[in-house]
């Protein structure tokens, strides 16, 4: 693989093989990483993956024109791109925040990272999938502060969960009606 993102998939895929090895009873965003038989990382992971879920990996970061180089900010390089970001703008500005390439660059890093999970879980999107990943995922680690109140934590975590929703629902249109359901059911009115 020639992508620089490899490293995200490791990370990724080795959450998502994990998760596929969970019991399906449902699992708390404040739980123990779930135990494994076998923890697959690195190089590991990604050579235990089906060759077709790969391939549809990297043509996906293909087709969205997903940068080698991680370290510059992202911007939207296609259609759908453009039309989230705008409607992130929107949403942003709308509530009196300042845009800028940070918030451009967390918002499509949150929708690639809802797609590219999507691909490696084989499609199958559900709360159990988001509340691990929202729980596991070291882009939400980095974007909530582990000093927030368990109230505040689960508002960060609701927006930038919807955030990725929204983000999936522009970019892998087929996987954002099952985001979308997921995100209801984890944080829904009716959840708290």
């Amino acid at each position: 693989m020639t992508r620089s993102f490899l490293s995200a998939l490791v990370i990724v895929s080795a959450g998502v093989l994990g998760l596929a090895g969970c019991a399906s009873d449902g699992l708390d965003a404040r739980a123990p990483e779930p135990t494994v038989t076998a923890r697959l990382d690195g190089q590991a992971a990604v050579d235990a993956m089906d060759p077709k879920v790969l391939a549809e990996y990297e043509s996906f970061f293909a087709e969205q024109n997903y940068p080698e180089d991680e370290t510059s900010p992202l911007t939207p390089t296609t259609a759908a791109q453009d039309a989230f970001v705008a409607e992130q703008r929107a949403m942003f500005t709308e509530r009196g925040w300042e845009w800028n390439a940070d918030e451009q660059t967390i918002a499509l890093s949150l929708a690639f990272e809802g797609c590219g999970v999507a691909i490696l879980n084989g499609h199958a999107v559900d709360a159990e999938l988001l509340r691990h990943h929202v729980a596991f995922s070291e882009l939400f680690a980095y974007l909530i502060d582990p000093e927030a109140t368990e109230d505040q934590r689960r508002a960060a975590e609701a927006d930038f969960s919807g955030t990725l929703v929204s983000g999936t629902v522009h970019l892998c249109p087929d996987d954002g009606a099952s985001w979308s359901a997921a995100w209801n059911e984890v944080y829904g009115e009716t959840n708290g």
